[in-house]
C-alpha cells in the first residue's frame, strides 16, 4: 500500500510543522566532555595505508556531520538537519592510549612489523573542542616469499572418494595460486604479507573441501617472517578427512504445514555428498518463501572431529615482536582423525510466522486530485497445505472531482466519482522443479484515469472519462542464488498478461472521440540480480547499507497497441559512516510502438478521433515522472510534454495542456540516508529526471532537479516517508527560469507560486 501528497501551497505549513517536530529529537552535547573535532595521521615518511582505513579502527572518534565542516550550520532548516545527524564523540585520554596500541597492532596485521607509533599532540580549540594528531612511521613491508601448499598424497578410498579428492585439490591448488601471486602493489614486486588475508584464505580452503563433501577438512597454517629481509615463507597443509554425506534429516517446528512439503524444498536428502553450499541454498530458500519467522539449519558434525578452522592456535602467523632475526609460531599438533562412518545429520529448526491475516484499513491520495479508499483483504500463506499462498485484497473508494491538494480548501467538488478494484493472487511453490512457483493473478477495476491535472477552469460539459477493466496474468518466477558468488541471487520471471479495457463517461451519455475498447495482451519479461546487502553481510531487501541492484524489464505487446517495452534500473548503495549510507538509483525507459503514436508528432493528422485513439494507447503504455517514488519536485506524472487532450468536452475545447507521458524516460536520484535512532532516520536527496514525446528526442538540457529533505519512521507496515524538495530555478530547463508551457511552466497569467513539494508515502523511494 502507499499513499501520497504533492502540494506546492498551503501544504508548506505541515511540512514544516513536520521538522519542528523532528526536532524534539534533537541530541545534546554531553555535558562536562570536550568533543574531537578532528583526528590527523601524521605519517613520517612513504605512507602506504590510507589514513581513513586505520582511523577507522580506533575507539576514539570524532564528531561527525553528514556534509564535513558543519557546512549545513546556521542554514535555516537544513541546519535542523545537521543537527539531527551530528554524531558527538568525547575525548577520553585513557581511550587514546589503548587506541596508541591498536594503531601499533594494525599496522603489524597488515604486514608492517617495523611501525612505530608516538602519542600525539591534543590541542584545545575556541570553541573548546580538541584536534588530534598522532604520529606513525610506517617502516617497510614484509612481503610474499614463498607460499607452500601440501596436499596428502597416496590417498586410497572408493572411486568416488578420490574424484572428489582430485576434485578438491584442483580447487584449492588455484585458491592458493591467485593468494600467491595477488594483489601486487605498485613498486614491491611481490605480495604483502596481510595476517587478515592469510586467515581468510585458509577459510576459505576449509569452505571449499566442505563443499566438495569433506566435512571433516583440517587445514593447519604456519608463518615464517625473516624480520631482517623482510620476507615471509607460508606453508598451508590440508587434511581432507573422509568423503562425507548428509545424514538422517530431523526438522523440528513444521507444525500444520507437516515435514513432507518441507523436505520436498529442502533439497536435500540422506545419502546424498555433503556441502555447506547445499545447505546454505536450503537456508535461503526456506526463508524466501515468506511463511516462518527463523530459519536455521545445523549440521551436527562431531564434536571431536569438527572442520579446523584457520584461526586456531596452531595457526598464528604473528611472530614474536622481539627484534631476533626471525620468528616462527610453535609447532602445530597432528588433526584428529575422523570416524569412518560420516553420514552428517541435518537439524532444520522452523519458527512458523502467522498463517492467515485479514486486512482492514484505508488511505487517500491528495495530489492532483484528491481520493479516498478503504481496504479489506484476506491472506493464507499455506492453502489447503503445501505452502500455496492465495490474497484477495477489494478497494472501494471515491475521487472528489475537480479538487486538488494545491485548492483543497478553496474549491469544493463538483462531482464524487466512484472507484472499485478487485484483485486475487495465487501462488503454488515447487511448480514443474524444486525452486520455480507458478503465479495466477487476476483483477476487476472500475476507475477514472489519473490525469493531472483536471483543466481550470472545469466546462460544464467536461467529459469525465472512465473503464471497467479486466486482466489476468499467469507465469513463473524462479530465483537462482549464488552463495559463493558475493551472496548474491538473480531472480528471473516470464508471464502472460491480458488487459481488457472499456471506456465509458461517469457524466456524459457517450466516451470521447477515439476512444474505444482495448484489447492487450503481452508478454511480460524480468530478471534482476540483486547484491544488496545490511551493515552484517546479510542478504537484504529492506534498508539496505551496501551493494548493488541491476533489473530489466521488458513487454512485448501483440494486441491494439503493438510495442516493445523496456526499464532498465540500476541501484548503488555504500555505507560512508557508521550510520551514513550513501544511495543511488538510474533508471531509463524505451517504448517502440509499431501501430500508434503518429498523430502525436507535429506531422500527424489533427482530427480528434487519430488523436483520441493514440493518446488512449500511449496513456497506457508510456513513460511518466514525478511524484514519491519518481522525482519528488513534482506531482503525480507531472513531468514531461503536455497536449490538449480531446475528451475535455464532447462539444467545447479547453486550451487546458496535460500531461500525455512519453515514449522514453531517464531518472537518476541520489540519497544520502542517515539513521538518528533505531526508529528514525534522515535522509537528504537530489532527484532528476526527464519524459520526452518520442526516443529522437533524448536530451540533457531539461534536467528537472529538485534537492529535497525528509524523515523516515519505522511503523510495521514499512517506513513513513515525508519528503521535502525545492525546484531551483534555472535547474529545471538549463539557462532558463522557467520551463516552456508544453511542458508544465507556467503562462503569463498565472500567479507566482513557490516551486517546492512535499509527499507522503510508506516505504523506501528505492
Amino acid at each position: 500500500m502507499r499513499g501520497q501528497t504533492h502540494t506546492r501551497g498551503r501544504g508548506l505549513a505541515l511540512a514544516l510543522a513536520s521538522v519542528t517536530l523532528a526536532g524534539c529529537a534533537l541530541k545534546a552535547v554531553p555535558k562536562g566532555s570536550k568533543l574531537v573535532e578532528t583526528i590527523e595521521l601524521r605519517a613520517r615518511g612513504p605512507r602506504a595505508l590510507a589514513e581513513g582505513e586505520v582511523e577507522a579502527r580506533l575507539a576514539t572518534q570524532k564528531t561527525r556531520h553528514v556534509l564535513q565542516f558543519q557546512l549545513l550550520e546556521g542554514v535555516p532548516v537544513l541546519g535542523l538537519f545537521d543537527t539531527l545527524t551530528v554524531e558527538y564523540h568525547a575525548f577520553d585520554r585513557f581511550v587514546l592510549e589503548r587506541d596508541l596500541e591498536r594503531i601499533r597492532r594494525y599496522y603489524r596485521a597488515r604486514g608492517f612489523y617495523d611501525a612505530q607509533v608516538w602519542a600525539g599532540r591534543v590541542i584545545e580549540t575556541e570553541r573548546g573542542r580538541v584536534r588530534l594528531e598522532i604520529a606513525v612511521t610506517e617502516g617497510e613491508p614484509v612481503l610474499l616469499e614463498s607460499v607452500e601448499f601440501a596436499f596428502p598424497d597416496g590417498l586410497a578410498g572408493s572411486p568416488e572418494e578420490l574424484e572428489a579428492l582430485f576434485d578438491a585439490r584442483f580447487r584449492l591448488e588455484r585458491l592458493v595460486a591467485e593468494y600467491r601471486k595477488h594483489p601486487v602493489i605498485a613498486g614491491e614486486g611481490l605480495p604483502r604479507f596481510d595476517e587478515d588475508r592469510f586467515d581468510r584464505v585458509g577459510k576459505d580452503l576449509v569452505r571449499e573441501l566442505a563443499d566438495a563433501g569433506f566435512a571433516y577438512a583440517a587445514v593447519e597454517r604456519a608463518a615464517h617472517v625473516e624480520l631482517r629481509t623482510r620476507r615471509a615463507q607460508l606453508r598451508f597443509d590440508v587434511k581432507p578427512g573422509p568423503l562425507s554425506t548428509f545424514g538422517e534429516i530431523s526438522i523440528d517446528g513444521a507444525g500444520e504445514l507437516g515435514e513432507g512439503v518441507i523436505r520436498e524444498r529442502l533439497g536435500i536428502a540422506p545419502g546424498e555428498l555433503y556441502s555447506t553450499e547445499k545447505l546454505d541454498l536450503a537456508h535461503d530458500d526456506l526463508a524466501s518463501l515468506g511463511v516462518f519467522a527463523s530459519v536455521e539449519i545445523v549440521a551436527e558434525v562431531s564434536p571431536l572431529a569438527a572442520p579446523s578452522a584457520s584461526a586456531s592456535p596452531s595457526a598464528s602467523p604473528a611472530p614474536s615482536a622481539s627484534p631476533a632475526p626471525s620468528a616462527t609460531p610453535s609447532a602445530t599438533p597432528p588433526a584428529l582423525v575422523a570416524p569412518r562412518v560420516t553420514a552428517i545429520p541435518i537439524a532444520v529448526k522452523l519458527e512458523i510466522a502467522k498463517l492467515r491475516a485479514l486486512r482492514l484499513g484505508g488511505g487517500a491520495e491528495v495530489g492532483s486530485r484528491l481520493e479516498m479508499h478503504a481496504i479489506a483483504g484476506w491472506e493464507d500463506r499455506s492453502l489447503l497445505g503445501g505452502l500455496r499462498h492465495f490474497a484477495i485484497e477489494a478497494r472501494p473508494g471515491v475521487v472528489l472531482f475537480p479538487t486538488q491538494a494545491a485548492a483543497v480548501f478553496d474549491a469544493a467538488p463538483t462531482d464524487v466519482i466512484p472507484q472499485a478494484t478487485l484483485t486475487a493472487a495465487f501462488k503454488q511453490p515447487s511448480f514443474l522443479e524444486r525452486r520455480t512457483d507458478l503465479r495466477v493473478e487476476t483483477g476487476l477495476r472500475v476507475f477514472a484515469p489519473h490525469i493531472s491535472p483536471a483543466p481550470e477552469p472545469v466546462p460544464r460539459d467536461f467529459n469525465i472519462v472512465g473503464y471497467a477493466e479486466v486482466d489476468g496474468a499467469v507465469g513463473l518466477e524462479r530465483a537462482f542464488r549464488f552463495p559463493r558468488f558475493f551472496r548474491s541471487t538473480l531472480s528471473a520471471s516470464a508471464f502472460v498478461r491480458t488487459r481488457v479495457d472499456f471506456p465509458f463517461s461517469y457524466n456524459l451519455s457517450e466516451t470521447a472521440p477515439g476512444y474505444e475498447s482495448v484489447v492487450n495482451p503481452y508478454l511480460d519479461l524480468s530478471a534482476a540480480w540483486d547484491f544488496r546487502k545490511d551493515r552484517s553481510g546479510a542478504p537484504t531487501k529492506v534498508e539496505p547499507a551496501r551493494g548493488l541492484y541491476a533489473g530489466l524489464g521488458s513487454q512485448l505487446a501483440v494486441g491494439d497497441a503493438r510495442d516493445i517495452r523496456l526499464a532498465p534500473e540500476l541501484r548503488l548503495f555504500v555505507p560512508v559512516a557508521s550510520r551514513l549510507v550513501f544511495a543511488l538509483r538510474w533508471t531509463t525507459g524505451f517504448l517502440f510502438p509499431f501501430n500508434y503514436g503518429d498523430s502525436l508528432g507535429e506531422e500527424g493528422p489533427a482530427d480528434d478521433a487519430a488523436r483520441g485513439r493514440d493518446l488512449q494507447l500511449v496513456g497506457f503504455r508510456a513513460f511518466y515522472s514525478g511524484g514519491p517514488a519518481s522525482n519528488r519536485g513534482y506531482g503525480y506524472r507531472e513531468i514531461g510534454p503536455r497536449a490538449v487532450l480531446p475528451f475535455v468536452s464532447q462539444r467545447a475545447r479547453s486550451s487546458e495542456l496535460l500531461p500525455t507521458g512519453g515514449l522514453g524516460l531517464w531518472e537518476v536520484s541520489g540519497e544520502l540516508r542517515f539513521a538518528v535512532t533505531e526508529r528514525v532516520g534522515a535522509v537528504m536527496f537530489l532527484d532528476s529526471s526527464d519524459v520526452v514525446r518520442t526516443l529522437g528526442e533524448f536530451r540533457l538540457t531539461h534536467p528537472h532537479l529538485a534537492p529535497g529533505a525528509g524523515l523516515r519512521i519505522a511503523t510495521p507496515v514499512g517506513p513513513i516517508r515525508i519528503d521535502a524538495a525545492v525546484r531551483p530555478p534555472y535547474l529545471q530547463r538549463l539557462g532558463m527560469p522557467e520551463l516552456e508551457l508544453e511542458e508544465g511552466g507556467p503562462s503569463p497569467d498565472e500567479p507566482a507560486e513557490f516551486p517546492w513539494a512535499w509527499s507522503l508515502a510508506i516505504g523506501d523511494a528505492f
